[in-house]
């Protein structure tokens, strides 16, 4: 599948278009970066969402998505990136090089709308026990 058509499907299943969804990032006052807390409310999210995540023994087969890293990497590379996402510095750049599209990083992983599903559950979880993002709630 291609970025585009991968887009295309995305929008469709949420009603949001790309353009719409990079405004999440840009358009905010203030911005979600300070909403959460800066960098740190990040590393709290992508905590508690990982911790979700590495603990859902009932879906063996969404854990094995995340096999070939560890927590503490995984923990690390969702924090990096959202913090640049989201207005700050280019940490997943650094780490990661100059390809940070998530769609070829994620190319060789399994990944339907069944494991979509599950990673919108873990999250959704995730930021009702973020304290800073359930006060904007």
């Amino acid at each position: 599948m291609s970025k585009y058509d991968l887009r295309t499907k995305t929008q469709s299943l949420s009603g949001i278009s790309h353009d719409q969804s990079l405004l999440a990032s840009t358009s905010l006052n203030p911005p979600l970066l300070t909403r959460i807390g800066g960098a740190p409310g990040f590393h709290t999210l992508s905590t508690l969402f990982y911790k979700r995540v590495f603990a859902d023994t009932d879906h063996p087969w969404f854990l094995g998505i995340f096999a070939t890293s560890t927590s503490t990497e995984a923990i690390d590379n969702q924090y990096r990136f959202l913090v640049q996402t989201f207005g700050g510095e280019e940490l997943y750049k650094e780490k990661k090089g100059k390809y940070t599209r998530l769609v070829g990083r994620h190319a060789n992983y399994k990944i339907g709308l069944e494991a979509a599903e599950r990673w919108m559950y873990h999250m959704e979880l995730a930021i009702d026990e973020h304290e800073a993002l359930r006060r904007m709630r």
